[in-house]
């Protein structure tokens, strides 16, 4: 008899939810990917054709964080185990 997590596994393989659910989960775990200082001053908002999309408070972080763009690509689909994100679009939130 198959354990119920096998079973869970591939209903959600067989109805293509893995990546949605990935998706998901990128925008869950953006505080603990990211830390405390970054998390702090950015909002995940959604992901859409493996883009994640940020709201960032401050011109000076929102500079930052395009250089660090590379890194948090990376770091990303290292905890999701897989390339999930191929893009982060920073989007400047006025305060």
């Amino acid at each position: 008899m198959e354990k119920i997590d096998r079973l869970i596994d591939k209903a959600i393989d067989s109805l293509g939810l893995r990546k949605r659910l990935q998706e998901v989960e990128s925008i869950d775990l953006w505080p603990k990917i990211v830390g405390e200082s970054i998390a702090s001053r950015t909002t995940p908002k959604r992901v859409k054709g493996a883009k994640l999309w940020v709201e960032v408070r401050g011109s000076a972080w929102m500079n930052e964080l395009v250089y660090r763009k590379p890194q948090l690509i990376v770091k990303i689909n290292r905890v999701l185990g897989e390339r999930v994100i191929e893009d982060i679009i920073f989007v400047n939130k006025e305060e």
